[in-house]
């Protein structure tokens, strides 16, 4: 298997262990190539993407505004959809952009001038217990605290009926993992601002809760669970 993102690890974990043996079966089947698209996609795949976009662009830019366009672009998509799968896909994604078009998503970077860094795909992948995982997080940033160079970055997750707490502890812990390992020489990490957000249920995992242990990390045991289903 190339890689794994961690929605599809959270997937794993849910299910019972036939199921589970069918699922990684079906990961390392060859996919078809994606088709290219205008709006980035979040871990969960394709289906959130445009709420996603959205909601990353209007973090990006300062702009609320850009949610509650969106709100009406995708109205207008549903309108002219005849598949129901369709209308219930843009449906879906306008209940995730009315979730969070009255949050303040300033709260998730700090007080300073920001510098976007681009993500190349390579760095996107490393291993975790030997198992290649890929995470995707919406924008990586850097920023100048009392002279001190420092790093974070954002990952904007969604999942029908959202994650729970402890789910979204993995994509933080994993998001911490790729700035230490991609980042660290140059940077130091702001554990605050290294954040897993879930748009779906609004609720948010800094990875400085893993280090004050308000949040138990369970990346490395769950890693354990899906390792000997890979052989």
């Amino acid at each position: 298997m190339e890689k794994i993102g961690i929605s599809k690890i959270v997937e794993f974990i849910r299910l019972k262990d036939g199921p589970r043996q069918t699922f990684i079966n079906n990961l390392k089947k060859p996919k078809p190539p994606k088709k290219i698209k205008t709006e980035e996609s979040s871990d969960g795949g394709d289906y959130w993407s445009t709420s996603i976009w959205a909601i990353s662009n209007a973090y990006k830019n300062n702009k609320p505004i850009l949610i509650k366009d969106k709100i009406a672009d995708l109205f207008e998509r549903h309108g002219k959809a005849t598949a129901k799968t369709s209308k219930d896909m843009y449906l879906q994604n306008i209940q995730i952009l009315h979730n969070v078009e009255d949050y303040d998503l300033k709260v998730f970077k700090p007080q300073f001038d920001l510098q976007y860094l681009s993500k190349p795909k390579e760095k996107s992948i490393f291993k975790i217990k030997d198992i290649p995982v890929q995470v995707l997080p919406q924008y990586v940033f850097t920023f100048k605290e009392n002279d001190i160079s420092k790093i974070g970055a954002i990952w904007f997750i969604a999942k029908i009926k959202g994650y729970s707490i402890e789910e979204i502890g993995l994509f933080a812990d994993a998001l911490y993992r790729y700035l230490n390992l991609n980042y660290s020489k140059d940077f130091e990490i702001n554990s605050n601002y290294c954040v897993a957000f879930d748009v779906s249920s609004l609720q948010e995992v800094r990875y400085s809760t893993v280090e004050n242990n308000s949040i138990v990390t369970l990346l490395d045991s769950v890693m354990d669970i899906l390792k000997p289903f890979l052989k």
